[in-house]
């Protein structure tokens, strides 16, 4: 049976209940050594792990058993047709803070959009970025941004000093300090190592930004943030402006 997510109100909570699970999959094997193994590199070039691949494979195998007729986009093995001509797009990042998992630091999400059009990146039916080891949940549906289960009608605005910046420039830091000076805030940064859930804190307004300048950031990362921000009003700017959702793409610049 071929679903269609705007005729069956229930795919989105499955939707959230894959993101929930591949979440606990990953707390229960946090601690295995044997899943930190390198098994070469995924698709961007970054070392792909035995748990990285475990989770995008996991996450593939459910959206498979909903019934969607889609392109699977991920981090890892790329893209996956589960149909010639697909309904729909589905952006996966199944381990977002591998690094830090594989290091014994508890902080990393999975993140999941899908989307009807290749086209853009801010306008997904369903994503949800979900973090593994403080089970917060964010996402959007149809529009409609929440936290932990509760309707968001506008950002929190909360910590608004605190920014959260990936850069390999140091004058950016400066720059970025002046300008907060200038504005009466001391600014305090942070690089916590799992872009999608920073860029979405900074989306609902729980830190005062987001901003990611190495070129290394892809959409995979930061989609749900940029479609949390469009629907809560959060202000942000990305280079390149349009951003497509039909295969990994890199990110000059992003700003929420």
């Amino acid at each position: 049976m071929v679903v269609k997510i705007s005729e069956e109100g229930s795919t989105c909570r499955d939707l959230r209940e894959v993101a929930e699970n591949a979440a606990r999959i990953l707390r229960e094997y946090f601690d295995k050594e044997e899943y930190m193994e390198i098994l070469g590199s995924n698709v961007t070039g970054d070392a792909m792990r035995k748990i990285d691949l475990l989770a995008e494979e996991y996450i593939v195998g459910q959206v498979r058993s909903l019934g969607l007729k889609a392109w699977v986009i991920s981090e890892e093995k790329g893209l996956w047709k589960l149909a010639e001509q697909p309904d729909y797009y589905v952006l996966v990042d199944p381990l977002d803070g591998s690094l830090n998992y594989a290091s014994k630091i508890p902080f990393a999400s999975v993140s999941i959009a899908v989307y009807e059009s290749p086209y853009s990146i801010t306008r997904p039916i369903y994503g949800v970025v979900q973090s593994i080891f403080t089970e917060t949940t964010i996402e959007i549906c149809k529009g409609k941004s929440f936290f932990n289960g509760k309707h968001l009608k506008r950002p929190f605005e909360l910590s608004t000093e605190l920014v959260s910046i990936y850069t390999e420039n140091a004058r950016h830091l400066e720059e970025l300090a002046r300008y907060f000076a200038s504005r009466g805030v001391k600014l305090k940064t942070r690089t916590m190592g799992s872009a999608a859930l920073e860029a979405a804190y900074a989306a609902i307004g729980l830190i005062g930004g987001f901003i990611h300048v190495t070129g290394k950031l892809r959409n995979v990362d930061i989609a749900v943030a940029l479609a949390l921000a469009e629907s809560l009003g959060t202000r942000f700017y990305t280079e390149p402006v349009n951003v497509r959702v039909d295969g990994v793409y890199n990110l000059s610049l992003i700003h929420i």
